[in-house]
């Protein structure tokens, strides 16, 4: 669980300026966030999950200035499923 606050702390939460980082590699940051988030629901660990989940906000906060439709896309928050076999 730390690694993942550790990497969104170390990137895109991170002191990083847009020219420092550009917008691809934000995006890339935020779309491995997302993937955490996702897996982390799929193998039943919802403390990561909720906890990437949280990094997800902070960086939609931090970057919606910028006014990018990815960052807003697809907002819906992970859930607790049942039906979702562990790995």
């Amino acid at each position: 669980m730390h690694l993942v606050k550790s990497f969104a702390e170390g990137t895109i939460l991170g002191s990083y300026s847009l020219e420092q980082a550009g917008e691809a590699k934000i995006k890339q940051w935020f779309e491995k966030l997302k993937m955490l988030r996702d897996v982390s629901q799929q193998v039943h660990k919802l403390d990561v999950a909720e906890m990437t989940e949280e990094m997800i906000k902070q960086s939609r906060e931090k970057w919606q200035h910028q006014g990018w439709k990815w960052l807003t896309a697809s907002q819906t928050k992970f859930q607790h499923s049942p039906l979702v076999p562990a790995l």
